[in-house]
């Protein structure tokens, strides 16, 4: 019984990875169609990690909860980003967008 478990755990666990690989292959060939679009959102989203080098958020921190008595924090979290992350993101969108005006 367990040399058929052992041939159906090998058959399974092969077709999840064919499987894997054509859908995987499938997107990547999907990106590859869509070079002018990629290209653009890519431009698009390092102009603004350019102009915007991070963001702030604030979360709420309980302290004390004595029955109806509660104090809560604010805490404020920063969330930054070097602005060359942009550029790299603007080089490989300008990148893709001329690789697809060469086709």
């Amino acid at each position: 019984m367990n040399v058929v478990d052992n041939k159906w755990n090998c058959v399974t666990l092969y077709h999840v990875k064919v499987l894997t690989f054509v859908i995987q292959n499938k997107f990547i060939t999907k990106l590859i169609e869509m070079k002018k679009t990629v290209g653009i959102v890519l431009i698009a989203v390092g102009i603004l990690m350019m102009v915007y080098t991070g963001f702030n958020y604030i979360t709420k921190e309980k302290v004390v909860d004595l029955g109806p008595l509660e104090i809560n924090k604010e805490k404020t979290h920063t969330v930054q980003w070097p602005p060359v992350v942009g550029i790299v993101l603007i080089i490989g969108g300008v990148v893709l967008f001329a690789l697809d005006k060469k086709n």
